[in-house]
């Protein structure tokens, strides 16, 4: 097995703290800092079982081939959080604290919005090829994000990477933000198939809700591209 120095891990923790109950879950992930692919977790919850098959519930859009790869990257890599999360409901309150490499970040909230921001960096960082283009952004991870944040950081990255491509891979290349509204239609399709297998085994709803709200972020983002970015227009041009 091969093993990653303590230098090239970016550790994050989040721990919940389950208002009017004794309760407290305590979740912790780690990226590969050169890759920033995640790290799958050894010990967990559950052992990963058939929901994370490749081809149970198999996105629509999955360019994975199963003679290949046996498990979906993406359903592996949050059968730890997915079963942590299990028996909660969506709008139970809780104290939500978050450590980054950087910074730590707090809020008061449900459950689902402390766990929509897992899921958008265990996603992004799973290898799952629609998903990949995000991967940036998990390295400066912003947890609680609002959609207006998410709009911004989102074309800002994209835009930089448009960039760094005619800079660095093809000068003939033309930045555009075209193809955006595009890639996050596939991101949706994602987000619906890795729904379907959270339904699947779900004992109550906040792991199902917090996907839920993370793919309307994905749809927001894509009516935005098509609306020619009127939202973000404003903020340049009141």
């Amino acid at each position: 097995m091969t093993t990653t120095s303590e230098d090239s891990i970016l550790r994050f923790r989040y721990t919940f703290k389950i208002h009017d109950s004794d309760r407290v879950v305590d979740y912790q992930f780690a990226l590969n800092s050169k890759t920033l692919l995640f790290i799958p977790q050894e010990t967990g919850p559950a052992k990963l079982s058939s929901w994370a098959d490749l081809t149970f519930c198999q996105c629509s859009n999955c360019p994975l081939d199963s003679k290949k790869i046996s498990q979906c990257p993406i359903a592996s890599n949050i059968n730890n959080l997915v079963y942590s999360f299990n028996d909660f409901r969506s709008y139970q309150k809780a104290t939500i604290i978050v450590s980054t490499p950087e910074r730590k970040y707090f809020t008061e909230d449900s459950v689902q919005i402390g766990l929509f921001s897992i899921f958008g960096v265990i996603m992004a960082t799973s290898g799952c090829p629609h998903m990949n283009f995000l991967r940036p952004m998990a390295r400066f991870h912003l947890p609680f994000a609002t959609v207006e944040e998410t709009i911004f950081r989102s074309t800002s990255t994209f835009l930089l990477r448009e960039y760094l491509i005619k800079k660095t891979q093809n000068s003939k290349h033309e930045i555009s933000l075209d193809n955006m509204a595009d890639l996050y239609k596939s991101v949706e399709l994602v987000n619906d198939g890795i729904l379907k297998r959270i339904h699947s085994i779900a004992i109550a709803d906040a792991d199902q809700n917090a996907l839920v709200i993370l793919n309307s972020f994905a749809q927001i983002i894509g009516m935005e591209s098509e609306n020619d970015y009127s939202e973000l227009t404003k903020i340049f041009f009141p």
